[in-house]
């Protein structure tokens, strides 16, 4: 022990004691192992069995009692910074892995993830707790924690589908929590804590209390969110937006007008961003035709009809969709029939869902029950669906991200469908009621994530917004 430097409280081990049991029993002429044998042989062994040790022990039938998983940080002479990740459980604690955290930035979010690792690896069911030193990186919750005190466990990040969605709300979030927010920069709570003595800490707390941090986030809202309702429009799949486009940039823009109470110099730069983008990627013949041709604007605004831009656009259209002349004098006949509702346009029916009925989409009644549950005859049971399916009429369904989103269940492939034997994952937002209580969003929040409705929302909803 003393010629080979062994710690001396080898001698408190368990098995040291049955070492020297095992080798008075072997007697006289023992022959210890090689240097290989422990190097390599033995070596493997013990790991082996330490492994089979550790599953017994944090799972399986030996894990009723869960486990803990333990980090503590420290730093060599070498000034390197380790972090030992340990499982506690009933039978003891074991060592599980040591890492060179030199090179890695000490963050909550690094930390969390070289924790998560270790609690996938063990298991979930088999976790009780999670036990870390007192690092910074692990006492940010202790500051979620006192923001949440001041919020009503309100979040103020709460992710949607899009990026764009998530960075509205966000800010929406924080303008409805301005005030709990100052309170708690202001509170005993926040003076009395370690991060109002570091410089990080003043100077958040000071662009909180700051009335210009405020006014922005408030010119910011008024400014996007009539843009975000007009990107859920291009994005979304309640309705085709090709028809809506043109009428959903004009009602933003108005919005955003309002909401500055007609102040030109304040939104001028604003519309020259928004014009900008709207030449290069949604000012295209195909959506002025699509304008000009959704019944729900167009007998509404006369106006449209003689709109130079708009007309000239829909005969760009008529002529690149087309080369024959014929079909093309035809097209501008029927044009000439919506523009005077004659014909079919004039009819009752398609009067009444003028601004019911998405331009274009009565073959999708199939997909909602309609059209195809028609029965053919008033005294038989035969359908459209019936007839569509017999003569191999029936068109191939493709589940788009909102029907996909709608159905929870899987629709056995039929002929005609094209189906895929891999059934992927569904996931689904939820939101917070104003008492934090967790609710499903599906009945009051679309696919993105905030709300919004079929195009008849009120783009005045940021106009009563006011800076300090």
């Amino acid at each position: 022990m003393y010629e080979a430097a062994i710690p001396f409280n080898a001698v408190t081990y368990p098995s040291f004691q049955s070492m020297i049991e095992a080798i008075g029993q072997y007697g006289v002429g023992m022959k210890g192992p090689t240097f290989h044998e422990v190097r390599v042989t033995n070596f493997k062994k013990e790991i082996g069995s330490h492994k089979r040790f550790d599953e017994r022990s944090y799972g399986g039938n030996g894990g009723e009692n869960g486990c803990s998983i333990m980090s503590d940080g420290w730093t060599d002479r070498k000034k390197r910074t380790l972090v030992n990740f340990l499982v506690n459980c009933s039978k003891g604690t074991m060592f599980m892995q040591s890492i060179d955290a030199s090179s890695m930035i000490k963050t909550g979010e690094k930390m969390f993830e070289l924790l998560d690792k270790w609690v996938e690896q063990v298991g979930e069911e088999n976790v009780i707790q999670v036990i870390t030193d007192n690092h910074s990186s692990y006492v940010m919750a202790g500051l979620l924690n006192m923001m949440r005190q001041f919020t009503r466990q309100r979040e103020l990040l709460r992710p949607a589908k899009t990026r764009f969605a998530t960075t509205f709300i966000t800010l929406l979030r924080l303008h409805e929590q301005k005030n709990n927010l100052r309170k708690m920069f202001t509170s005993t709570d926040w003076s009395d804590s370690k991060w109002a003595k570091e410089q990080k800490g003043k100077t958040i707390a000071n662009i909180v209390l700051m009335p210009s941090f405020w006014n922005t986030i408030v010119f910011c809202l008024k400014v996007s969110g009539p843009l975000v309702r007009v990107l859920r429009l291009v994005d979304g799949e309640k309705k085709d937006p090709m028809g809506y486009i043109y009428e959903a940039m004009n009602r933003a823009k108005d919005a955003i007008v309002r909401s500055f109470n007609g102040n030109e110099e304040k939104y001028k730069e604003i519309f020259n961003i928004i014009d900008k983008r709207w030449e290069i990627q949604l000012h295209r013949p195909l959506h002025a035709a699509g304008y000009f041709l959704n019944p729900e604007f167009f007998y509404d605004k006369p106006k449209i009809e003689h709109d130079a831009d708009i007309m000239s656009d829909l005969y760009k259209c008529i002529l690149r969709l087309t080369r024959d002349p014929a079909k093309q004098e035809k097209v501008v006949a029927e044009v000439s029939l919506f523009t005077n509702a004659q014909g079919l346009f004039g009819n009752e029916l398609a009067i009444r869902t003028r601004k019911t009925r998405a331009p274009g989409r009565m073959e999708d009644e199939d997909s909602h029950g309609g059209a195809q549950d028609d029965f053919v005859f008033d005294d038989d049971n035969l359908t459209w669906g019936d007839v569509a399916r017999a003569a191999r009429a029936e068109e191939a369904r493709f589940d788009t991200r909102a029907r996909a989103r709608a159905s929870s269940s899987i629709i056995p492939p039929t002929r005609g469908i094209a189906s895929s034997s891999r059934t992927l994952p569904s996931y689904s937002l939820i939101d917070e009621d104003e008492d934090g209580d967790m609710v499903d969003s599906a009945d009051e929040e679309d696919g993105e994530g905030y709300k919004c409705g079929d195009g008849n929302d009120d783009d005045d909803d940021f106009v009563d917004l006011e800076e300090e």
